[in-house]
């Protein structure tokens, strides 16, 4: 294709007279570095103004701070001009100068605040107040307190985001205090004004080579060629320009529909107080539905399914496939990590699905699950799954972790080639016997190998506490605990109402009494009403349970003291392999 574009060595001062507004597209990633990333940048700012022990240069002891490239796009004289490559720094400099701005006007220098200020937001020529950066994603909490000097009415951060924007304000802010600054050899003997008119006006003269063009198709190519080298993080958004330069000034507007369907995906993964990353989710739906890479091959992945495979006219409609997939499962993704019962219509029968859902998601130890279930739940609303083999599917999924993972300590690098092998040879199946086919192959006898041995399980399961003082293993703790109360009752989700019961109360100065063998699951009301008495007064009061654990338990201990823990403890292992782990994961043999 043929690149037309203009490219100018400029400086940031000239690049923020020049356009009025730097507008970040929505299908853009989010403002994401790290404290490594930008506390460089400001060191770098700091650095480059040289010492006094360094030789001048020609305009003083500073020495020009080159940026890199931007890639803007946006017609010649236009007030305002998309971000095609450039954010993160635009981004960072523009909390930079708020930061200045914020000490200056706080140590009394009003006017050179707002001076500086005006870098970050200024009267248009119609008296408006206009945000130099404008970026949805971070709305509004970006112009509610990074494009603002006083803080009273500004958003709380709600987003992963916004709270990456919040933590790089506050670490400027710190690192621009007058002792901070005037400890730094490059600052000795300097009045505090004249060290932050310095910073700024070095972060002004900082040098950018502008890369700008009218054509978002340049733009975006303009952007992978950039890019493609650069490191895999990188690949969501190479991808997405990949996606996007083709919908420019699409005379049907499917550059509108794209848009909207990128911005429904970023939305998805922002409900239910959730900051799951874009290519957090991008990597597991990919490798659930085309092929198993890294996050360094996820844009080769994408141009051989894609760009490779696709003439020109018909890439469009594939794209549009493709985006319409992804918001699909961007909305199922978040019911899988934060599953709720209203989405299933708050149907009783599937209670079990969400119970496991949470305990894959809240108490155990792996995130590679997601992959097999997102292909799951798309079987089950083509009817190719039925509830019951659902039910069986998450459940062997849940306990095969707890066993290898939590109890025998294995490495979690055996799921991922193997549930992104399951997934996509689901998405294939047609039917349920098919589909039951392949659950067995590739999910039951794939993973027999690698049960453990009982010893190592019941030597891991046999050191698990539950204290009331935050012990790290109290969620594993509670959630064996339940299992083993809804097994004697039958059940396929927990007692609803209980709690975990210390049967020795946990007052007593042993250890062992905050020990899993310890533990055991009664209602809530009478776990209260015994409180912190000894077994042989529990008694009556654990007889009006309705559970026929604490009965059986009632029955075979006449008496319990903390010398009955241990061996307890090894009964609870056992009762739990046998009858919990082998019946979930379908031993044979």
């Amino acid at each position: 294709m043929n690149f037309n574009f203009d490219s100018n060595a400029t400086t940031i001062k000239n690049l923020f007279k020049k356009y009025n507004q730097f507008r970040i597209p929505i299908f853009q990633r989010d403002y994401s570095w790290d404290p490594l990333y930008y506390n460089e940048f400001l060191n770098d700012i700091i650095n480059s103004l040289g010492s006094e022990n360094e030789p001048e240069t020609a305009s003083g002891s500073s020495k020009n701070y080159f940026i890199g490239t931007m890639v803007l796009s946006g017609a010649t004289g236009s007030a305002a001009i998309d971000v095609v490559d450039g954010q993160q720094r635009l981004t960072v400099i523009t909390i930079l100068f708020s930061a200045i701005s914020k000490r200056l006007k706080e140590n009394g220098f009003q006017k050179l605040a707002d001076a500086t200020f005006r870098y970050v937001q200024e009267e248009d020529d119609n008296g408006e107040l206009k945000q130099h950066l404008i970026s949805d994603s971070s709305f509004p909490f970006l112009e509610s307190f990074i494009q603002s000097l006083d803080h009273t009415h500004a958003a709380s951060p709600k987003t992963l985001e916004q709270e990456s924007l919040e933590n790089t304000y506050n670490d400027f802010y710190k690192a621009l205090d007058a002792n901070v600054l005037q400890a730094r050899p490059v600052f000795r003997n300097m009045d505090y004004r004249d060290i932050l008119i310095t910073i700024r006006d070095q972060l002004l003269s900082a040098s950018i080579i502008e890369i700008t063009t009218k054509n978002k198709n340049s733009a975006y190519k303009i952007f992978e060629i950039l890019n493609a080298k650069g490191k895999g993080l990188a690949s969501i958004d190479l991808i997405k320009n990949s996606v996007f330069e083709v919908y420019y000034n699409d005379k049907n507007g499917l550059e509108q529909i794209a848009s909207d369907r990128w911005r429904t995906i970023q939305t998805n993964l922002r409900k239910r107080d959730s900051n799951i990353g874009l290519a957090t989710f991008y990597r597991q739906y990919w490798i659930s539905k085309y092929e198993k890479v890294t996050n360094a091959k996820l844009y080769d992945s994408f141009k051989k399914a894609f760009i490779d495979k696709y003439p020109s006219k018909d890439i469009k409609g594939e794209y549009m496939h493709f985006l319409k997939s992804m918001e699909t499962e961007s909305d199922e993704y978040i019911k899988i990590v934060h599953p709720l019962l209203d989405d299933y219509d708050n149907r009783q029968e599937y209670k079990p699905v969400v119970q496991s859902l949470e305990s894959l998601s809240r108490v155990l130890g792996i995130k590679q699950y997601i992959v097999v279930v997102l292909a799951l739940l798309e079987l089950k609303k083509n009817k190719y799954i039925t509830l019951q083999k659902l039910k069986e599917c998450l459940r062997f999924i849940e306990s095969f972790v707890f066993m290898y993972t939590d109890m025998g300590k294995g490495q979690a690098n055996i799921y991922e080639a193997r549930f992104s092998r399951l997934a996509i040879k689901l998405r294939e199946s047609t039917s349920k016997t098919e589909t039951d086919a392949i659950i067995k192959d590739l999910l039951y006898e794939n993973l027999k190998e690698k049960r453990i041995d009982y010893s190592i399980f019941e030597d891991s399961f046999t050191k698990l506490t539950f204290s009331k003082s935050n012990n790290l293993d109290n969620k594993l703790s509670k959630y064996v605990i339940g299992r083993i109360g809804s097994s004697y009752e039958n059940k396929e989700i927990f007692l609803e109402n209980n709690s975990v019961e210390h049967i020795v109360p946990e007052i007593i100065s042993d250890k062992r009494v905050v020990n899993i063998g310890n533990l055991i699951d009664l209602e809530t009301d009478l776990n209260n009403e015994a409180q912190d008495v000894l077994y042989l007064q529990k008694k009556d009061i654990y007889s009006k349970s309705r559970n026929k654990q604490i009965h059986k338990f009632i029955d075979d201990n006449n008496n319990f003291t903390v010398s009955d823990i241990p061996k307890r403890a090894e009964r609870l292992a056992r009762y739990y392999y046998n009858n919990i782990i082998k019946t979930d994961l379908k031993y044979n043999d």
